[in-house]
């Protein structure tokens, strides 16, 4: 029981979250996708190690519409891209997800920066630095050893360049594993959970610290 209700739990705070961040997914706003990279990408790596996320707007963006139109351009300048992210501990004696503090794991978003806009929908707001190479890096150091997964929100980021190019854009990782069967025997359909969050375009992604 208590592991069924824990995924009850894990599910209701993997779907959106209307309070946070509104849907703005019309027929006219531009939409692309992502794929952040990983400087590790083993399912283990060591405590002390610093696992490095990043995320870079392309140089040239092709952006489409639910209506079926399309714009390509290359980027000049940056006004604006962010995506939501959050970190878990999954404790696999109690069967219980740790967010906050409780995680245990450090981060340092540099460069680029963090902003808290909604504290109890996410740990944060990534924002790409607005000069070349207009990206963003996210060091995760682990303090403890355990099971660790990072979700990007199931909400697209923002993203304006060349004072007049905006729209919405989704962010998922670079990997062809993502690891989840490590969690799986912890967490109730876990591998399916991943499995579509990454079909919808953004991404889990889970690893263990030694």
């Amino acid at each position: 029981m208590k592991k069924v209700l824990l995924f009850s739990i894990i599910v209701f705070e993997l779907t959106f979250i209307p309070g946070c961040d509104p849907d703005r997914n019309i027929g006219g706003t531009f939409h692309f996708k992502i794929k952040g990279t990983l400087n590790n990408i083993n399912e283990t790596i060591s405590l002390g190690d610093t696992l490095k996320f990043e995320v870079k707007i392309p140089s040239s963006i092709t952006a489409t519409t639910i209506d079926g139109a399309s714009r390509t351009e290359a980027v000049t300048s940056l006004q604006r891209a962010f995506y939501g992210f959050r970190i878990f501990r999954v404790d696999t004696v109690n069967r219980t997800v740790y967010t906050n503090d409780s995680t245990k794991m450090k981060y340092i978003i540099s460069p680029g920066y963090q902003i808290n806009g909604c504290p109890t929908c996410f740990t944060g707001s990534a924002y790409l630095q607005n000069i070349a190479p207009y990206n963003c890096v996210m060091s995760l150091i682990p303090q403890v050893k355990g099971f660790f997964y990072i979700e990007i929100i199931p909400q697209e980021g923002n993203f304006k360049v060349n004072n007049n190019f905006e729209g919405l854009f989704k962010v998922d990782f670079d990997v062809t594993d993502k690891h989840a069967n490590i969690i799986a025997p912890f967490l109730t359909s876990w591998e399916q959970v991943v499995a579509e969050r990454g079909n919808q375009g953004f991404g889990i992604y889970c690893f263990r610290v030694n």
